[in-house]
């Protein structure tokens, strides 16, 4: 050793920091790649590093036999730092020559690696390698640290390598030159400072295998070079995801607060609805004898109406409670056929009648549809054509409930919130991905999404009633409650007809059977009952406590006549 020779502390710092560069320089591409069975004889490397901190280095390399075609090595410029940063180094100025003449050189910068090709055309000269790096210099608590793997990358064995780094005069504190494999470094074989009256680094090591490194290093005083090292961002899910207090914190702050300020405005839409003053739309009022009086309030408000606002869809049963009652007001008569036979299908005939009964649009279009006038029209004889114009008794009613403001918007209309809790799930996943990829704040991610799913979810809803439709809609809540719980005893002079009128009501509004069954009632001998109802005939042998029946199997068979084309 020279004069300058350190204290061992310093030793072991300073060969701390070469070890640990030794490690990340894994030096993978040049492992991977198949080794070459030309040998080099010696490397011979001469090396400034300058007063601005870039490092000037040829490397000289001697073969006992013709150089390989290619001559490639490979330098790690980004290195893992195993803290979420990777140093950075910068190699400029390549440039080969063999015998005073230039060799065709490429310079591949892609990735971690820089790999510099020499086409040596199998030269049996000395092949000399020149070029500047950039980053050797980084800050260190007892000055500044230089070192760089002369060795490294090298797809062939090097039976000895030797070299001098010179160093800036007077600001040298300490030297070392470790080699071996990239994980397992050792001291060099030989290695001094301070020799010849200047403070260069010399050494002197081999042989060495493929992939093997050699890594001179020196300790220099604070000031005496740039810090030229520079450090990027490694990437890595367990950073991106990093859980520290603060991450924790924003993270359950934007899932909570969200969520709750989500739910919040549902429960606040909730609660209008619950507050709105129920509608009279109709009422069961019971006499003094417990029978009962069905009155409609509101004649705009038919059974269809009703089904339409309830659950927000028209549905097969709003349809067929509007036949029912489109034919106990007049406007239809529903026949039942006799039967052919013992296994014939039940059929009715549906004929169209005058009524001073006003229609609304969509009774019109229903009733043009399954009993047009002038012609009784069978059940088994509706046509495809019935499907479609369901369609439009449906369309029609839709149009209805909006325009009398119970509903804001179409249903069957896109929901804008939908449409905008779906760009705010896109959104938030396109935040995340980048939160991921960019920072450490990534489990914000996960919460954004969860309160975008949460007004997904809020604003999927039911479309929405206006505060007249949820008045409407409380309304027709009491009207269910009063058919579930008011006793089923109808005045005897109008029980048929306040029964039928009942009827319809009960298919939306439920209570069916109870009040079907207080409809037969009212028949109270064993004579036939075919004519007994004015909206509905059947064969002569037909008793009024076959109604029950005789509804079931029609409204089956019309549902499927009406809705399987639709």
């Amino acid at each position: 050793m020279g004069p300058h020779s350190p204290a061992l502390l310093r030793r072991r710092c300073l060969g701390a920091v070469a070890a640990c560069l030794a490690t990340l320089t894994t030096l993978g591409v040049a492992t991977a790649a198949a080794a070459s069975d030309i040998t080099v004889a010696s490397l011979d490397v001469a090396g400034e590093l300058n007063a601005d901190g870039v490092l000037t280095l040829t490397a000289t390399f001697s073969f006992a036999e013709p150089a390989p075609a290619t001559l490639t090595q490979h330098f790690e410029t980004t290195v893992d730092q195993g803290d979420g940063t990777s140093r950075l180094y910068t190699i400029t100025q390549v440039s080969a020559t063999a015998g005073g003449n230039g060799l065709t050189t490429t310079v591949d910068d892609g990735g971690r690696y820089t790999t510099v090709s020499i086409a040596t055309g199998g030269t049996t000269a000395p092949v000399e390698l020149s070029y500047t790096v950039t980053g050797t210099t980084a800050q260190d608590p007892a000055g500044i640290r230089f070192a760089w793997p002369v060795l490294q990358g090298l797809e062939m064995g090097v039976t000895e390598v030797t070299g001098q780094i010179t160093l800036p005069p007077t600001a040298v504190v300490d030297y070392l030159c470790t080699a071996g494999a990239p994980s397992a470094t050792v001291n060099c074989g030989l290695f001094s400072g301070g020799l010849h009256g200047t403070l260069g680094l010399s050494f002197s090591d081999g042989p060495r295998a493929v992939g093997d490194v050699v890594i001179p290093a020196a300790l220099l005083e604070a000031g005496a070079v740039p810090v030229t090292a520079t450090y990027g961002k490694v990437w890595s899910l367990g950073r991106a995801f990093g859980f520290g207090w603060g991450q924790i914190g924003a993270a359950l702050a934007i899932a909570v607060l969200g969520c709750l300020a989500l739910f919040g405005l549902a429960n606040a839409r909730r609660r209008r609805y619950a507050a709105a003053k129920p509608a009279r739309i109709a009422e069961v009022v019971m006499d003094s004898q417990g029978q009962v009086d069905f009155t409609l309030l509101d004649l705009t408000v038919r059974p269809g109406v009703m089904g339409t606002l309830i659950d927000q869809s028209v549905d097969p049963s709003d349809v067929l409670a509007t036949v029912l009652d489109l034919a106990q007001r007049g406007h239809l008569l529903i026949t039942q056929l006799p039967r052919t036979s013992a296994s014939a299908l039940p059929d009715w005939s549906l004929t169209r009648l005058d009524s001073p009964d006003d229609l609304a649009e969509y009774e019109r279009l229903l009733l043009d549809a399954i009993a047009p006038e002038g012609t009784a029209q069978t059940v088994s004889g509706l046509t495809a054509a019935v499907g479609s114009a369901i369609g439009q008794v449906q369309e029609s009613l839709y149009q209805l409930v909006v325009n009398r403001g119970w509903f804001s918007r179409h249903p069957a209309a896109r929901n804008p919130w939908t449409l905008l809790a779906w760009a705010a799930l896109g959104a938030c996943v396109a935040a995340t991905g980048l939160l991921i990829w960019l920072t450490t704040w990534a489990l914000l991610g996960p919460a954004l999404i969860a309160v975008a799913l949460t007004g997904l979810l809020i604003a999927d809803d039911k479309p929405v009633l206006t505060t007249r439709g949820a008045s409407m809609l409380a309304g027709l809540s009491e009207l269910s409650r009063q058919l579930h719980t008011a006793p089923p005893k109808l005045p005897a002079a109008r029980a048929l007809a306040e029964g039928s009128e009942i009827l319809p009501y009960s298919i939306v509004l439920g209570g069916w059977d109870r009040w079907i069954e207080a409809l037969v009632a009212a028949d109270e001998d064993d004579t036939p009952d075919p004519n007994a109802l004015t909206w509905y005939r059947a064969p002569q042998d037909w008793h009024l406590q076959e109604l029950p029946i005789s509804l079931d199997s029609f409204i089956t068979v019309v549902t499927g006549r009406l809705f399987t084309r639709n």
